[in-house]
């Protein structure tokens, strides 16, 4: 339990330092989803496995595509935002505009997040990711 709570707290200030041009929010937010993504193992790093496993949650009927309405309905209940907040998120990582997101999709998403290609997601790779997947600043596609 104290190795969590030490991993969480060092990417809580790794995003902190690395994010001056970050709100307030969106740093808690980032380090909250990185210490929820960075399972097993709790190594300081998000695996594509992990990245793809933490996504899925968001799948509530287990279909394998998430909706927007349960992406919306997830992220505003876990963060606690606007559903608009929630919704402009989904609309940011729904590369192909369909509605829906699946796994083209994350693994797209997961790689904008792998800056530098080497299969681990580093917090300052995930606040980075986290902020271009911020509404309105989306530039990737699939």
């Amino acid at each position: 339990m104290l190795n969590m709570q030490c991993s969480v707290f060092r990417i809580s200030v790794v995003i902190s330092l690395t994010a001056p041009h970050t709100d307030t929010t969106q740093s808690s937010a980032a380090t909250l989803f990185f210490a929820s993504y960075d399972t097993i193992p709790k190594d300081g790093v998000i695996s594509n496995a992990e990245f793809h496993k933490a996504a899925y949650t968001y799948d509530t009927n287990t279909d394998g595509t998430i909706t927007r309405s349960e992406f919306v309905n997830v992220y505003h209940a876990r963060l606690g935002t606007s559903q608009h907040q929630a919704e402009g998120t989904f609309d940011a990582i729904d590369l192909n505009h369909d509605g829906t997101f699946d796994d083209k999709e994350i693994t797209a998403v997961y790689k904008v997040f792998d800056a530098n290609g080497d299969g681990q997601i580093t917090p300052e790779e995930f606040l980075s990711g986290f902020s271009h997947f911020s509404p309105g600043h989306v530039t990737t596609s699939v």
